[in-house]
């Protein structure tokens, strides 16, 4: 079993604020789950599929919204534990079929 392609993208980019989505592709199929994260779409970074870093953006945010920059290190953070718990799920289901598989033989 192949590990999975993922990405993150906002559920609706054209809003106030947005849900940040996970999609997979594993075997040919898609799956899409929510994050339960909600992000400002101006302040996401779609190259990186992570929060913007940009400084001068995060500078003109912080006046309105002080405690942004928090709240985006906490986002990237489950973001990152997110990608990093499904590959370790789907390293160890392929482990598990291989060595079902070779056991078989």
């Amino acid at each position: 079993m192949a590990l999975p392609n993922y990405k993150f993208e906002l559920q609706d980019p054209h809003t106030d604020k947005t849900s940040i989505v996970f999609i997979f592709y594993i075997q040919g199929q898609k799956f899409k789950y929510g994050t339960s994260q909600i992000i400002y779409p101006e302040l996401w970074d779609r190259e990186r599929q992570r929060p913007t870093k940009k400084k001068t953006l995060l500078q003109e945010w912080s006046k309105q919204v002080p405690d942004i920059k928090t709240a985006l290190e906490n986002i990237a953070n489950t973001l990152d534990k997110i990608r990093t718990k499904t590959t370790e799920y789907f390293s160890l289901t392929a482990r598990a079929v291989a060595q079902l598989n070779h056991e078989g033989l």
